[in-house]
């Protein structure tokens, strides 16, 4: 039973670390960079694209250049389905790296993505480890041979004398 307990313990922790780190490469290393090291511009919505995730494509100007970006607004912008072609949105970016860039304020949203990221990385394995403990749990019952051997202290045989 230790031993199960322990194993369980270990492919959670696992499974809780790889979901973790797995998540956590798609956004979080992008709105980290770009709460710390972020500056705000603003930017031109080029086409909202609002049935693709309510996302829009814009423009913003960095260092001279005319820089192109495709993200959800909000964080400071209106929805997409209030945005049209031409409309100023707040765009952040990292100077550093003007390909960097999201509209809106990268901190609330990176809040967000901690959240999510953590929720999905305690709940998911617990999840997953709990429905394998218990398929394991449901075979062990099904195998189960039923108790068919004598009385080991000779109580029933007792009663009937």
């Amino acid at each position: 039973m230790r031993r199960r307990l322990l194993l369980s313990l270990v492919a959670y922790l696992g499974l809780a670390a790889a979901v973790g780190f797995g998540l956590g490469r798609i956004n979080l290393q992008d709105l980290r960079r770009l709460a710390a090291e972020g500056v705000r511009a603003v930017g031109t919505v080029t086409a909202p694209d609002c049935g693709n995730h309510a996302t829009v494509q814009y423009t913003f100007e960095a260092h001279g250049r005319e820089i192109a970006g495709v993200g959800q607004p909000g964080w400071g912008n209106p929805p997409c389905d209030q945005l049209r072609a031409g409309d100023r949105l707040e765009v952040w970016y990292v100077p550093a790296a003007p390909a960097v860039n999201r509209p809106g304020d990268p901190r609330p949203s990176l809040d967000n993505e901690l959240v999510s990221v953590a929720l999905a990385a305690t709940v998911m394995p617990a999840l997953l480890v709990g429905a394998l403990a218990l398929g394991g749990w449901r075979q062990r019952v099904k195998h189960a041979e039923p108790d068919d051997e004598p009385d080991p202290a000779g109580v029933s045989a007792s009663w009937s004398s």
